[in-house]
């Protein structure tokens, strides 16, 4: 008897230690962090203007960043979906700081810009101040409103 537990000892001691050192070599993969980029890709609800909560207006104000920095401009209407309709613009981070985003190249509008100062940039939040900029031909100007997104997709 004494010669089975032995035995058995011998051979549980090191399939539980294998077991365990096998286990411990399954993590779930590390996380890799992501960047700023990989964040703000996909489509962002506004959910505030200036202090206000634009969440109980009639419209939605969606921006839908892409990755290959195409982005659409959106005003969404749920009680007249046929008068939905979106600008398309490009984007890109004004420097390797990833910090200021900038909006141009609007069809309909090609001497202004938009830059958005990011301030948070979370996998469902985005705050920060919009600021256009304009030259209409006479005197240019800017304009900045803070703004509070929620990401919808």
């Amino acid at each position: 008897m004494v010669m089975i537990k032995k035995s058995i000892r011998a051979a549980v001691i090191p399939i539980a230690l294998g077991s365990f050192m096998f286990l411990d070599g399954c993590k779930e993969d590390e996380v890799v962090p992501k960047t700023q980029t990989d964040l703000l890709i996909g489509d962002w609800e506004v959910t505030e203007i200036g202090g206000d909560d634009y969440t109980q207006s009639d419209e939605s104000l969606i921006f839908k960043f892409k990755s290959s920095g195409d982005l659409q401009f959106c005003y969404e209407y749920d009680l007249t979906p046929a008068d939905n309709y979106c600008y398309g613009a490009k984007w890109k981070w004004q420097d390797s700081n990833e910090k200021i985003i900038i909006i141009d190249q609007f069809p309909s509008d090609p001497t202004g810009e938009f830059k958005i100062d990011v301030v948070v940039l979370t996998e469902t939040n985005l705050e920060g101040t919009l600021t256009s900029t304009y030259d209409d031909g006479g005197t240019p100007g800017s304009y900045s409103q803070s703004f509070k997104f929620v990401k919808i997709n």
